[in-house]
């Protein structure tokens, strides 16, 4: 799987400005081949920052959705308001099934089970973690071995 993460520093009204881009991009890309997630948001505590986080199945997905038209609109967009500066960071990851610490105890009781993904990148998965996982987990995490 490759994620992508991105942090874009703007400003709260250029962010406001391009969300009509910002929605036709979350839905388009969500609906290519490939694409597990992909999801925009502004942090609570800084809203001159947007983040931009993808899930895709492959590079070849990934590569595809750059040869996108919304992309080439989105990019427009982005032009037409430019950012102060963007950090973007492409990771090839595995995902593994997760851990708790002793205190999970401590969380409050759900009527249904929780579903948690954990994402190790770029290193294979040590076997110590997957048996950390079966240890620790409450009953009402619903564990699946991948």
């Amino acid at each position: 799987m490759i994620v992508v993460n991105a942090i874009v520093k703007s400003t709260a009204e250029n962010i406001r400005a391009l969300q009509d881009a910002i929605n036709t991009m979350e839905i388009a890309s969500r609906a290519e081949a490939g694409c597990q997630d992909y999801t925009f948001s502004v942090e609570l505590n800084d809203p001159d920052v947007l983040r931009i986080t993808e899930k895709w199945n492959s590079v070849e997905d990934l590569k595809a959705h750059f040869e996108e038209p919304h992309m080439a609109a989105f990019q427009q967009a982005m032009a037409d308001y430019p950012p102060a500066s963007m950090d973007l960071k492409f990771y090839e990851v595995e995902e593994i099934q997760p851990f708790l610490p002793a205190s999970a105890h401590l969380l409050p009781s759900l009527s249904s089970p929780l579903a948690v993904t954990i994402v190790l990148y770029n290193r294979p998965v040590p076997n110590f973690w997957r048996q950390q996982c079966q240890r620790q987990f409450p009953p009402w995490i619903n564990y699946e071995q991948a």
